[in-house]
């Protein structure tokens, strides 16, 4: 590709040459690759554009001039990187119908549900998340929950060339404010809740709500959650087309006669007004919000009522959210809750559906927001009637050390502490008895222990496959 076609939309440039590839990382540039210098809060990608133009790079976009290095300069190397990478593929995203969902909780789920109803009507849709990308029965890998713009427009084009019609993605905060997805315009944009997490990149809540809510700009039609209480303080600042779903609060679309058990959950959804009946394997109160949210999603796109309500006995659950296992007679919930307000809903979900005793698992990862893990420990003490506190991705800190900043906000005695994950599951199992629930909380499917920057191999549902 000739350089002025990868930077049409960003800049004009004199220079004539050709360009194969595009990258951000200066070590594995390939010859012939444009280097672009992302600014980082750790490193700044300036500092390796000399490195990049020995290893082959054909020209340095940077934000400022570099001497004796073939470069162009941009005001914003990250957006530029978001509307290069679109180029080099061809604007596949301009041909493809884009669904977004972003939110602290709840991304993973909503994709899945509104794939799962698109596919069952015949439509190709491709899945981006959390859980790695797919288009249909393809795994494309996992990565990021939203990818880096080199990889991202790759799928789309990959996706596109494979007969996909929709893009179903989670949007992470951030991805929003690094600006990975610059450019794109979303068909529809859905926003979750906005509860505390991350607070160790973001600082605040003002700055993560801030960037949550950014992505709203980009979508042509925003679905928000009215149940969520920063979403209501911010609504009337939403511009355009926007429509609203809960259970709790006045809404466009909701659900009434709410049924839950281990097993699924059965329900009333109103949709514009439309009235449907259904059940779905999807367990808990907070995923009737997901599938409102999911279901509302089709309907905008042009799905009858009638053709969701028959889509929901293809509705998959999603690997690591609120997967339930019996093991000895014991119901064992593996789920991926890792925030306040997930661990929140999950316990009282627990609760909803269980006749005898919730008991809970859970760790807190190391090297990330720690003012959550005492306010973690509280929420599962109060709703469970007995805590096993262990090790979650301790990354470079102490599990011990993690574990006391949990037990800062427990005030009872219906706890212990195992920093060894496997063997505070076997505890946990051999505490509970027929009839009660056990919560293992925190990593849902993934598939290793991120400890001193090794991913170590490890699952949850290893271990209870094990016992």
């Amino acid at each position: 590709m000739k350089l002025k076609e990868l930077l049409k939309g960003v800049c004009d440039t004199e220079l004539d040459l050709e360009v194969s590839g595009i990258s951000f990382n200066a070590s594995e540039i390939k010859e012939g690759e444009a280097y672009f210098c992302l600014v980082g809060s750790n490193a700044d990608g300036h500092d390796y554009a000399s490195k990049a133009q020995e290893r082959g790079a054909s020209v340095i976009i940077s934000q400022r001039e570099l001497e004796g290095l073939k470069t162009v300069v941009v005001d914003d190397t990250r957006k530029a990187l978001s509307l290069c990478a679109s180029n080099f593929y061809g604007n596949p995203e301009k041909r493809l119908t884009l669904i977004g969902v972003t939110g602290t909780n709840g991304k993973t789920t909503t994709t899945h549900i509104i794939r799962d109803i698109l596919e069952s009507k015949g439509y190709s849709v491709g899945l981006i998340g959390t859980q790695g990308s797919y288009l249909g029965r393809r795994f494309y890998g996992r990565s990021l929950t939203t990818p880096d713009p080199t990889e991202l427009f790759k799928l789309f084009r990959e996706m596109l060339n494979m007969g996909a019609s929709h893009i179903v993605m989670e949007v992470s905060a951030h991805a929003l404010k690094l600006k990975k997805l610059y450019g794109l315009e979303f068909d529809i944009g859905i926003l979750t809740n906005i509860t505390e997490d991350h607070l160790d990149y973001f600082k605040t809540m003002k700055s993560y709500a801030s960037a949550k809510l950014s992505f709203l700009r980009q979508t042509k039609l925003a679905i928000l959650c009215i149940d969520d209480e920063l979403i209501r303080q911010n609504y009337n600042r939403i511009k355009g087309h926007k429509i609203t779903y809960g259970l709790h609060n006045p809404s466009d679309c909701f659900a009434i006669d709410i049924t839950k058990s281990p097993s699924g959950t059965a329900f009333t959804l109103n949709l514009f007004d439309n009235v449907i009946t259904g059940e779905t394997r999807l367990v808990g109160e907070y995923n009737v919000l997901n599938l409102i949210a999911g279901a509302s999603a089709c309907m905008l796109l042009g799905l009858t009522a009638e053709e969701i309500k028959k889509s929901f006995k293809y509705i998959s659950v999603p690997k690591g959210r609120f997967n339930v296992l019996n093991v000895r007679g014991v119901d064992v919930v593996v789920d991926f809750a890792h925030t306040p307000d997930g661990l929140e809903k999950v316990l009282l979900t627990a609760r909803d559906v269980t006749k005898g005793r919730v008991f809970c698992l859970f760790g807190c990862g190391g090297n990330r927001d720690s003012a959550k893990r005492s306010l973690m420990g509280r929420i599962a003490e109060t709703h469970a009637d007995y805590v096993f506190v262990t090790s979650d991705n301790p990354r470079f800190e102490n599990p011990l050390d993690i574990m006391k900043d949990i037990e800062r906000g427990m005030k009872k005695r219906n706890h212990e502490c195992e920093s060894n994950r496997e063997l505070a599951i076997k505890k946990a199992l051999k505490s509970c008895k027929e009839g009660d629930m056990l919560l293992i909380c925190g990593k849902g499917d993934e598939p290793y222990q991120d400890v001193n920057g090794v991913k170590v191999p490890y699952s949850d549902f290893d271990v209870l496959k094990e016992v």
